[in-house]
């Protein structure tokens, strides 16, 4: 009887020692991550859920909209670098309020132009009646990378992104746009960081 309690023990602790080592792993590489962000605009009312799920190596992510302005327009959507949604914060360059200017810029931890931001998203389009839902696949990131020190942030913002996609010259070779911000034919610095898109219309958090 005792030899048969003794190998039940052992097998108890063989069990218990495969399910420690199993479920840190799992925890770890956020094998079935699930985060969401809830944006919010200037006056603090929800406009906006994006959800991200990692399924295999890819992100999931789904995202439901309403009274985003202007409607019957393409927006700007990006993950941001810091997890912080201020509508009051302040630009130090220029001392004035920029509404969500606290999230950073886009999240890019390779440092790309942007386009290849690990953080661009699809363009948003909003329909006419402010409503948007947008579903998508992305292997830019993982989801424990936005869990950095200081997190991340989702921001829909006013105006659409080019992705940076200026043309310095037409097919022919001759010059073609030209932004006379940086005396720069194609995109200046400005377009390279931000793809135009405006404004931040709302900002969300990215919370487990």
């Amino acid at each position: 009887m005792s030899k048969r309690l003794a190998a039940l023990g052992a097998v108890g602790a063989l069990l218990a020692l495969s399910m420690s080592m199993v479920s840190p792993a799992s925890s770890h590489d956020g094998r079935r991550a699930r985060v969401v962000a809830r944006l919010r605009n200037v006056d603090g009312d929800v406009v906006a859920v994006v959800k991200m799920q990692r399924g295999g190596d890819k992100i999931r992510v789904r995202a439901f909209a309403r009274r985003i302005e202007p409607a019957g327009e393409f927006h700007g959507f990006h993950v941001h670098t810091t997890g912080e949604c201020d509508p009051e914060s302040i630009d130090p360059a220029t001392e004035e309020v920029v509404p969500f200017f606290s999230a950073g810029g886009h999240f890019n931890p390779d440092e790309n132009a942007h386009g290849e931001h690990a953080g661009d998203f699809p363009v948003l389009l909003v329909n006419d009646d402010g409503t948007a839902r947008a579903r998508f696949v992305t292997d830019r990131f993982r989801i424990n990378e936005l869990f950095d020190e200081d997190g991340s942030a989702v921001i829909i913002h006013g105006g659409r992104d080019n992705y940076a996609n200026i043309p310095a010259t037409t097919p022919t070779g001759e010059e073609r746009y030209h932004s006379h911000l940086e005396d720069v034919f194609g995109p200046d610095s400005i377009t390279l960081a931000t793809g135009d898109a405006g404004n931040r219309y709302a900002c969300g958090i990215v919370r487990r």
